[in-house]
């Protein structure tokens, strides 16, 4: 059986859900795909604490392009920030030594550092932050 969530007749999430598959008896969940969380609504891509920023126009960026969290409450990492550019490049900002604490990284948040003078601001925020 097929379930799809949809938005303004345009599917955003479907997943394939079987009964009784090999050595999986009852019904579970198969293949499933998601598009970008950016084209989600926003409560949605709240609820699962997906933050997804904007540009310079308003318009939504890709989480494949920008994206940020924060750290797992599990972990006792909430005061942590995690930025990841493009896919790859992933920053830091742990201004309680959260992650030093438990061995994982080992320079110290600075509080107050200066902006390097070629710095310009790429037009993408979240809420009150702006990524320069």
């Amino acid at each position: 059986m097929l379930y799809s969530f949809d938005v303004k007749g345009r599917t955003k999430v479907a997943v394939v859900v079987a009964k009784d598959q090999k050595d999986r008896p009852g019904w579970g969940q198969g293949p499933n795909a998601a598009c970008n969380p950016a084209g989600l609504p926003a409560a949605c891509a709240a609820a699962r604490r997906w933050e997804v920023w904007t540009d310079r126009d308003g318009a939504r960026v890709p989480v494949s392009r920008l994206e940020s969290s924060t750290g797992a409450e599990h972990c006792g990492w909430q005061a942590v920030r995690f930025l990841t550019l493009d896919g790859g490049r992933t920053y830091v900002r742990d201004p309680e030594g959260v992650l030093a604490r438990d061995g994982l990284l080992s320079a110290p948040y600075r509080k107050h550092v200066r902006m390097p003078a070629g710095a310009r601001d790429t037009g993408y925020h979240y809420r009150d932050r702006h990524l320069c």
